[in-house]
């Protein structure tokens, strides 16, 4: 059962058109475009674009170019992932390149939809520098020669980045390339038709076709190893077998609506193959595979499929997550966000399929001092806001990754980047989830005693805690969870905060002085709960000898006895929505147990009690804890408390009753429930 006072609560929890491709090679980098034209059909332009009525639904993932025409259909007793919208979809930034199947057995990619003559397969050719000498290499999107398109957007979480614009017509998707696809026109719906029946079959993606890709790639890898390992310092020899490798890794992004042939593609070796890619010198080229592990671990698939299930721990044993790791560092914030995107949502993924993978993260990686540098990046971005997004379901998955973080000074890097919000607001509403995120990694990490130390010494954190709920401030509430955080089960911090000045702060947002912009229902509860947790845990380890002790109970007592006043005033409004709340839970909890077996019943009982706590019951127990300390240790402010009650119509019977309920969830042999039992709950009005 959940106790305020006796444990820490867990913390809430907390996206051009067609023409020839240049690859260039200068000192220090080469560079190989790829560009493909879409029709008007297909969405937008590049290899995500997804729109009309061939178009999918939105998807994370996105392509930087476009694979090629590699889409086939598949005969597998799995139905292949597809996607699809009634209105078209947009072929921008959340276009699927997962193409609806057009029959049993078919699958139309955008080439195939082009008018005859018109030719969309990458074309590669090679100018070269004399003075190239450096041995990495890097891809970029580029139009036909004489025109300036714009290099393809970075994709951060929750969006893709299209090759080219976003698509324009309800059905005829438009926006392929930088001339709109087709023409000017966009195509009407017997248009696409037309061109849907007169596309030809394509190869059936089944075992043998699986197969004879996994050969060529191995093939490709073989031929772009020795040709770099022969020529390590001309550039202009290995780089063409590297593009072909590159447009075959890409190419097999198609196995990802196949899932039912997973287990033979690890069968045959595949993923070790692809994972020994991600130490290859050529970023670019471990940037494609990323995207394409990206693309085949996927959750939802997972879960429907045992032959997705084979790949994730075949990956896994294959030391996936620690060569992920590694590589990331290669990849610039800002530059490549993109990819290092895609490897952050490999992680989630893989802890929403194994949350156990959590552990391995954090003890066998270095992702805890790659996602701590995040947050030192000047600046705000989607890329800090989700690296910390991720630092907080590492922190919540496993209690053992909260000391290894506190190691790496995780409470000042965290202090540091709530800092700045002292004197001013989020911009976005992405910036103010980036701020309760690393409140959220604070409030986890102040669970471990070492780590409260270190937050009230090392990092002041107290003294920013205050100054973050004077300015009043968006950072005002999370700052008033980290105080209640820091000084449960803390008696050397509950004694700092008063010394430093912390009780004319703490008592004025009990009272809500000068707060701009109130807060109501549940996230006015959570502040007030906060608020009172703060002062249960000062009365109950500051020593009642203490002066500090005394200046507690003065502050009840000042203006008239207003924080008594206000105490009887939060019952008052809890317990009439606590009550209301109880009696549906009841009545739902007689039907469950109806039909429960005793086992069943037991837990049953376990969930109401915990949804009772959720339902107001949590802080109704706060305010009668600080009222049975006034009652034990401040004669005047328990008689005025009991003329309040008394006039506001509250039978003493009812709070004893709360408080009897919270002494019965107390192991009965700890010294603070014979202290309750045995000395305020008589006193107690």
């Amino acid at each position: 059962m959940r106790s305020r006072v006796d444990t820490g609560r867990q913390s809430q929890q907390p996206g051009s058109s067609s023409g020839s491709t240049t690859t260039t090679a200068t000192s220090t980098t080469t560079t190989i475009a790829t560009t493909s034209t879409t029709s008007g059909g297909g969405g937008g332009g590049g290899s995500s674009g997804g729109g009309g009525v061939l178009g999918g639904g939105a998807k994370r993932s996105s392509r930087r170019g476009a694979p090629g025409p590699v889409a086939v259909a598949t005969e597998s007793s799995s139905p292949p992932r597809t996607s699809s919208s009634s209105s078209g979809g947009g072929g921008g930034a959340d276009g699927n390149r997962k193409r609806k199947p057009q029959g049993p057995h078919t699958l139309v990619s955008p080439d195939q939809l082009l008018p005859e003559g018109v030719d969309d397969s990458p074309v590669f050719a090679m100018s070269s520098s004399p003075s190239s000498s450096s041995s990495s290499s890097s891809y970029s999107s580029s139009s036909s020669p004489g025109s300036s398109a714009p290099p393809p957007p970075k994709k951060y979480r929750g969006a893709s980045a299209s090759a080219s614009a976003s698509a324009g017509a309800m059905e005829g998707g438009g926006g392929g390339g930088s001339d709109g696809g087709l023409g000017d026109k966009p195509l009407d719906h017997d248009e696409i038709l037309k061109l849907i029946d007169e596309a030809p079959e394509i190869e059936a993606l089944d075992k043998n076709t699986m197969r004879k890709m996994v050969l060529t790639l191995e093939k490709k890898i073989n031929k772009a190893t020795d040709t770099r390992a022969k020529y390590p310092d001309q550039e202009e020899k290995f780089i063409q077998d590297e593009i072909e490798l590159a447009e075959e890794v890409r190419k097999l992004q198609v196995l990802a609506t196949a899932p039912a042939l997973y287990a033979d593609f690890v069968q045959i070796g595949a993923p070790t193959s692809l994972l020994s890619l991600l130490s290859h010198e050529n970023t670019e080229l471990v940037a494609d595979v990323i995207e394409l592990l990206h693309e085949l671990i996927d959750p939802d698939i997972v879960a429907e499929s045992r032959e997705a299930k084979s790949l994730v721990d075949n990956v896994l044993e294959n030391h996936m997550l620690e060569l992920l790791v590694q590589n990331v560092k290669r990849f610039k914030f800002g530059d490549d966000d993109n990819t290092i995107n895609l490897t952050l949502e490999i992680f989630e993924n893989i802890m929403e399929i194994n949350p156990s993978t959590s552990e391995t993260l954090g003890k066998e990686t270095e992702v805890f001092q790659y996602l701590l540098g995040l947050l030192n990046q000047p600046g705000f971005g989607p890329i800090k806001l989700y690296g910390c997004e991720l630092m907080s379901i590492l922190l919540h998955n496993s209690e053992n990754n909260i000391p290894r973080v506190g190691a790496l000074n995780g409470i000042d890097a965290l202090l540091v980047s709530i800092a700045e919000y002292r004197a001013k607001d989020p911009a976005t509403a992405e910036e103010q989830e980036y701020l309760e995120n690393s409140f959220n990694c604070i409030c986890a990490l102040l669970t471990d005693a070492k780590n409260q130390q270190t937050f009230d010494t090392v990092g002041q954190g107290l003294h920013l805690m205050i100054k973050l709920i004077k300015a009043k401030k968006s950072a005002r509430r999370g700052a008033l969870r980290v105080v209640d955080y820091q000084l449960q089960n803390n008696a050397t911090s509950c004694k700092n905060f008063i010394e430093i000045g912390g009780l004319s702060t703490w008592f004025a947002a009990f009272m809500k002085k000068g707060v701009k912009k109130p807060v109501h229902g549940n996230a006015e509860r959570q502040d007030d709960e906060h608020i009172l947790g703060a002062i249960v845990s000062m009365f109950r380890y500051i020593e009642p000898a203490s002066p500090l002790f005394s200046r507690l109970l003065a502050k009840f007592a000042e203006n008239s006895f207003e924080k008594v006043d206000r105490l009887v005033e939060l019952y008052m409004k809890y317990d009439a929505t606590y009550r209301e709340a109880v009696r549906t839970l009841e009545v739902n909890t007689k039907e469950l147990l109806k039909t429960a077996t005793p086992d069943e019943a037991e837990e049953i009982g376990a969930q109401l009690q915990m949804e009772k706590l959720d339902s107001g019951l949590f802080i109704l127990q706060n305010i009668c804890l600080v009222m049975s300390f006034l009652c034990t240790y401040e004669p005047t402010a328990k008689e005025h408390l009991k003329g309040v009650i008394r006039l506001r119509g509250i039978t003493p019977d009812s709070l004893r009753e709360v408080l009897q309920g919270y002494i019965d969830s107390l192991p009965a042999d700890s010294p603070f429930t014979q202290f309750l039992h045995n000395k305020s709950l008589p006193s107690f009005l």
